[in-house]
C-alpha cells in the first residue's frame, strides 16, 4: 500500500510541476505577444521571458501555433469563470449583468497593454470550427448569467443582446486607442437596468 501511495504521490508531483511549466510558459507568451506581436515572438523569446529552456519549451508545446491555442484557451477559461462566479449570485439579473460588466471592464482597462493586445487572437476563426465550440460555451455562459439561480424564462434572448454587446465593445476597445471599455460597459449595463423588469412568477 505504501509503494501505490507513493507512485500516486509522485504522479501528482510530476503533474504539479507539469502544470506550472506549462502555465509560465502561457503567461510568458501572453507577454510577449503583447510585447513584439505574435509575428516577431519567437520560442526562443517565450523561454526567456517564462526563464526556463527552449528545449522544455519544445517539450510542451511543439510550434508557435500550440502555444497561440493555449493562451486562447486561458483567456477564454479566465473569462468563463468569471462570468460563472457572477450567474451563481443570487440576486437580480441587473446586478449580475451589471456586476460582470463592471469587474470585466476594470480588469480589461488595468490590464490594457497586455491583454488590448491579444484581443485579435481571440477573435481568430470564430466562422471555423473551433472558433464555433468557443462561442457556444461563451453564449451558454451568458445564458446562465441571464437565468441565475431564478432562471429567468427570457434568459436567451437577454444573454444574446449582452453577449452582442459585449463582443463590439471588446472590438471597439480593441481599435481605439482612446475607448474607454469600463465606461461602455457601464452604460450597457445601465441602459440594460432601465428596461429589465423581474419576469412574471
Amino acid at each position: 500500500m505504501a509503494v501505490a501511495e507513493d507512485t500516486v504521490g509522485a504522479v501528482s508531483v510530476r503533474e504539479r510541476n507539469r502544470q506550472r511549466i506549462r502555465s509560465a510558459i502561457v503567461r510568458a507568451a501572453m507577454e510577449s505577444f503583447a510585447a513584439c506581436g505574435m509575428a516577431e515572438t519567437t520560442m526562443d523569446r517565450i523561454a526567456t521571458e517564462a526563464g526556463i529552456a527552449r528545449a522544455t519549451v519544445f517539450k510542451h508545446f511543439p510550434n508557435k501555433n500550440a502555444i497561440i491555442a493555449a493562451v486562447v484557451e486561458q483567456m477564454d477559461v479566465d473569462l468563463l469563470q468569471q462570468v460563472e462566479r457572477h450567474a451563481c449570485r443570487p440576486v437580480s439579473a441587473f446586478e449580475r449583468i451589471s456586476g460582470f460588466m463592471e469587474e470585466n471592464g476594470a480588469l480589461l482597462e488595468s490590464r490594457s497593454e497586455v491583454i488590448r493586445p491579444l484581443v485579435p487572437i481571440l477573435e481568430q476563426g470564430w466562422n471555423e470550427v473551433p472558433g464555433e465550440a468557443r462561442m457556444q460555451r461563451l453564449r451558454m455562459a451568458f445564458v446562465r448569467l441571464a437565468a441565475g439561480p431564478e432562471q429567468r424564462p427570457d434568459a436567451e434572448p437577454l444573454a444574446e443582446i449582452v453577449l452582442g454587446a459585449y463582443l463590439v465593445i471588446a472590438h471597439n476597445w480593441r481599435v481605439s486607442a482612446d475607448y474607454s471599455i469600463r465606461d461602455h460597459m457601464r452604460g450597457v449595463a445601465e441602459l440594460l437596468g432601465r428596461g429589465l423588469k423581474d419576469p412574471a412568477p
